[in-house]
């Protein structure tokens, strides 16, 4: 595979399930996801670029732990897991996490209780700390301000609300469709504007 467009460089390929080494667990993955950012990465239009060939999904799964390396301790078999495939992670890379079987070092590994389903799952290490990161890092926004979001129905604008309310920080919400708005309201926007049929600066000068 070489970088492109997803449509154009991927496909469907078979290979033996790997080994896990000393300090690696193989998981069966059960469910992954496809961010935005894997789609960048595939293109070559992200922060890191992986060697092609390589396997799409550099960011997270959940699955279960089918077998363990030698003189690996912490984690047993059977047991469920998110694996954060994420370069930013230190140590060796991980392989990408679109597959049945992936190895991972266990330091990448993340017990999760059953009662989350597995599409909530699969999306716990990355959106979350991308919205911790954005709020309190990136923006620095302090308790009593504003934040005004667009796409604020995204994954990330939705943990963006909640973390937000968390701390003691309001905000401004935009969202494109109507029908959002009620659910932007109940996870806690202050405001929540909607480009259907509002002006947004008139609303946010308001």
């Amino acid at each position: 595979m070489r970088a492109g467009e997803p449509l154009d460089v991927l496909r469907l390929e078979s290979r033996p399930v790997p080994t896990p080494s000393a300090g690696q667990a193989l998981i069966r993955v059960r469910a992954t996801p496809i961010h935005a950012s894997d789609l960048h990465v595939l293109r070559g239009r992200y922060g890191f670029t992986p060697g092609f060939p390589t396997v799409g999904g550099h960011m997270e799964c959940v699955g279960r732990i089918e077998a363990l390396g030698s003189d690996t301790g912490g984690f047993e078999v059977g047991e469920r897991v998110v694996a954060a495939a994420v370069p930013a992670v230190p140590g060796p890379p991980a392989d990408g996490t679109w597959q049945e079987y992936l190895v991972a070092d266990t330091h990448r590994l993340l017990p999760v209780p059953d009662r989350l389903s597995d599409s909530t799952a699969c999306q716990l290490a990355v959106n979350p700390l991308t919205a911790l990161l954005l709020v309190t890092r990136e923006l620095d926004v302090q308790p009593g301000e504003w934040l005004l979001q667009t796409a604020a129905g995204s994954t990330v604008g939705r943990l963006v609300i909640q973390l937000c309310g968390h701390l003691g920080i309001r905000t401004i919400n935009v969202v494109r469709r109507r029908a959002a708005v009620e659910e932007i309201e109940a996870l806690g926007g202050d405001e929540v504007i909607c480009t259907e049929d509002e002006d947004p600066p008139q609303r946010v000068a308001a």
